[in-house]
């Protein structure tokens, strides 16, 4: 075939510019993107502690009555800290009991436990009463979580302790203007204006190789690549072999006479391939967490989630595909990146989102992926710790993202719009060849061109253009 001339290439190519509504018009379109998916990424994370609502923390208090005074102190702290609470609303202190307290720690229900031990008043008074030099201040134990979250643990920390620093000083306050307190010597006078000592331990440390906490958001976020990604390759991969698009390696372009397949029959062989790479996408994912040491308890159920989870995000796109072809792509993007990440409370908790994240969490997949995630690698797989609703929401989309799928492509078919006929895909052929190569040799059949692979007429061709 003779070439095309260099001049006639580089002509058309300037024609091409001298279009502005086609070059204005990409430009404006991914200006558009950028923006919106700055608004995305950004939005989640610009303010987390301005935006901070009703964090849950656990108020414990064992503190019983002193023989010789009145009631116990540990309730008046309760009271003001929850009082304190409820008016600046960052924090959303539940009284419960230690078990309590204990079971949603270790399900990820709290961020964090504020226990007041059984002798606080106790304690108070002897600080009151000792005249040695050394008195011991009565302490408080602030538990915190770092499996529900780095971040959320710091805001139960910075919200609790100035919160309890002021309810020290107006203790001591009633303290110091007690009579003993007169005779006390200079150093009980000093641990007495500020009385109450504030702990601050880990419930359940966090394992070594856990990224601080990080390990479950980046998995999932590799789970959503995994069938995201996946089901676009796979898709470009059918569509190139079909003869429904053009495949391009390198300086060559690659084309193939159309297939007779309906769309539904597409679609589900799509599927099928998709699913097909869940598992092996899996175990390349635990292979690759096994290499670097990550840690991975309940490894076998890991997996079996992993490859479900995989299998349900690549129907979905693949159900986007077959719904709006190639807009599926930038759709998918927004879907399973753009809006699920910051909406999945991996990095920020959901009390410190914007409201409109918070919202979207209830239905983007990040957010319920990672709480499986999570349960099944921080919180011994404990199903009221996010894995319950994780296995329901990755079901329910899987089943949901295939019926989609099938009931668009089979009401395609049903209004007579297949995807691309014979006819009209051989006519595209040959106006790209001759456009790329020239005039195309006699054609073989109806919609089949010559073949560079040396096929016959009766089966698929192929041809390359350089």
């Amino acid at each position: 075939m003779p070439e095309t001339p260099r001049r006639l290439r580089q002509g058309a190519a300037a024609q091409l510019m001298r279009r502005p509504q086609l070059w204005g018009t990409a430009t404006v379109v991914a200006a558009v993107v950028v923006f919106l998916l700055s608004l995305a990424y950004l939005g989640g994370i610009v303010n987390p502690t301005g935006r901070l609502h009703h964090l849950p923390v656990a108020v414990v208090d064992q503190d019983r009555p002193h023989t010789s005074s009145g009631p116990a102190t540990g309730a008046q702290i309760t009271d003001a800290l929850i009082a304190g609470s409820n008016k600046d609303q960052r924090l959303r202190l539940e009284p419960m009991s230690m078990a309590e307290a204990t079971d949603r720690l270790d399900s990820g229900r709290v961020y964090g436990a504020l226990v007041i031990p059984q002798d606080f008043t106790a304690r108070l008074h002897t600080l009151l009463e000792e005249r040695g030099t050394a008195p011991q201040r009565p302490e408080v134990t602030l538990l915190t979580n770092p499996r529900a979250g780095s971040l959320g643990v710091s805001f139960t920390s910075s919200g609790l302790q100035p919160a309890l620093a002021a309810v020290s000083h107006r203790i001591g306050d009633g303290l110091l203007a007690q009579p003993a307190a007169r005779s006390a010597v200079p150093a009980a006078r000093l641990l007495l204006a500020d009385p109450v000592k504030v702990t601050v331990t880990a419930h359940h440390p966090l394992p070594a190789n856990s990224g601080l906490g990080l390990s479950a958001f980046y998995y999932t976020l590799l789970v959503l690549l995994a069938g995201y990604l996946g089901a676009s390759v796979i898709s470009g991969i059918f569509d190139t072999a079909v003869g429904h698009a053009f495949g391009e390696s390198g300086s060559s372009l690659t084309y193939r006479s159309p297939v007779p397949v309906s769309r539904t029959g597409l679609f589900i062989a799509k599927c099928a391939t998709s699913a097909a790479l869940a598992p092996v996408a899996a175990t390349a994912l635990a292979a690759a967490g096994a290499l670097l040491g990550v840690d991975t308890p309940h490894a076998g159920l890991l997996w079996v989630f992993t490859t479900v989870a995989i299998a349900a995000v690549g129907i979905g796109q693949q159900a986007l595909i077959a719904a709006f072809g190639s807009f599926a792509s930038l759709l998918g993007t927004f879907i399973f990146m753009a809006l699920a990440l910051p909406s999945s409370g991996g990095t920020v908790p959901l009390q410190a989102l914007p409201p409109f994240f918070r919202f979207l969490s209830v239905f983007e997949p990040a957010r319920h992926l990672i709480g499986g995630v999570r349960s099944i690698m921080y919180f011994d797989a404990r199903a009221d710790a996010g894995l319950a609703g994780a296995w329901a929401v990755t079901g329910m989309a899987l089943v949901g993202a295939l019926l989609f799928g099938l009931l668009v492509t089979r009401r395609l078919e049903r209004d007579g719009r297949p995807r691309l006929s014979g006819q009209t895909f051989a006519a595209l052929r040959g106006a790209a060849a001759q456009l790329l190569i020239g005039p195309a040799a006699p054609q073989q059949g109806p919609g089949r061109a010559p073949s560079a692979s040396g096929s016959g007429p009766s089966g698929p061709q192929q041809r390359s253009i350089t």
